[in-house]
């Protein structure tokens, strides 16, 4: 089981996104809703990469991403 207060450093709601692309969605909602933490999967290494510059220049704090096939992360 995943232990998300340790992983985003809060306790409050996450939500789970399957297959971030380039962040860009997560950045929105990150940005609109900062009370709510956004984990990511990604299976692409460029999408990763791109998603977590744009979540670094817009300074989020509540997305995390992983890199992963989500059929095999979510068994």
């Amino acid at each position: 089981p995943l232990d998300f207060p340790a992983i985003f450093g809060r306790t409050g709601p996450v939500e789970i996104e399957i297959g971030s692309g380039s962040g860009l969605f997560l950045a929105e909602e990150a940005k609109r809703r900062p009370d709510v933490d956004f984990f990511a999967i990604e299976v692409d290494t460029g999408e990763v990469h791109r998603a977590k510059d744009k979540w670094r220049r817009r300074a989020l704090v509540n997305t995390r991403i992983v890199r992963c096939d989500a059929h095999y992360f979510l068994e």
